[in-house]
């Protein structure tokens, strides 16, 4: 069976799709990044600050000394809000390609728990959880394809019992007989 490396393009309509995991994937980046940029600034800043802070007083008055130290600050904390929602759409934009094939694969498995095997997980490109997709979609034509062959074995049987019925013969109570136990073996195969 080849398998389907052409991905159907599909635009996105609604980046959230799951709530909960998409805005704690998109909180913890963000407090990563506040916890970075914190870190890198403090570092950047105390080391300025031990380096030159006394030079500079030296040549700049201590009240001009303290605003320049005010407008690094904060020059800092608006560097840090101005990219946050550029982070926060990022995260968002990243988790969705995570979030959108565990939805999709979610619903696929509920369909075919109702016994639907017609259908197929369809990722878009770029998508994570692709070898997943795949996994499942073998499985799903692995099941259709047993389940059709038991099924055919079934109607034969069938056939076989209406044609015992209708003539009674010993050929066709052998040849009924051969058709169940072989559905009876490829039955066996599933536990449930």
């Amino acid at each position: 069976m080849a398998e389907n490396t052409a991905r159907p393009r599909f635009k996105r309509k609604q980046y959230i799709v799951a709530r909960k995991f998409q805005l704690k994937y998109t909180g913890v980046i963000l407090l990563l990044m506040f916890i970075t940029a914190g870190f890198c600034a403090y570092i950047v800043y105390y080391t300025t600050m031990v380096l030159f802070g006394e030079k500079l007083a030296n040549v700049y008055p201590q009240g001009h000394l303290v605003a320049m130290v005010k407008l690094v600050n904060f020059r800092i904390l608006a560097a840090m809000l101005v990219v946050s929602p550029l982070i926060g759409f990022l995260a968002i934009y990243l988790s969705h390609k995570i979030a959108g094939p565990i939805f999709r694969i979610e619903r696929v498995l509920a369909d075919m728990a109702k016994g639907d095997l017609s259908i197929r997980i369809t990722l878009r490109r770029g998508d994570e959880m692709v070898s997943l997709a795949d996994s499942v979609n073998r499985l799903t034509d692995a099941m259709a394809s047993s389940i059709k062959s038991e099924k055919a074995r079934v109607d034969s049987a069938i056939k076989e019992l209406d044609s015992l019925k209708k003539s009674s013969s010993a050929h066709t109570v052998e040849k009924l007989d051969k058709e169940i136990r072989l559905l009876a073996k490829e039955l066996e195969k599933y536990k449930v």
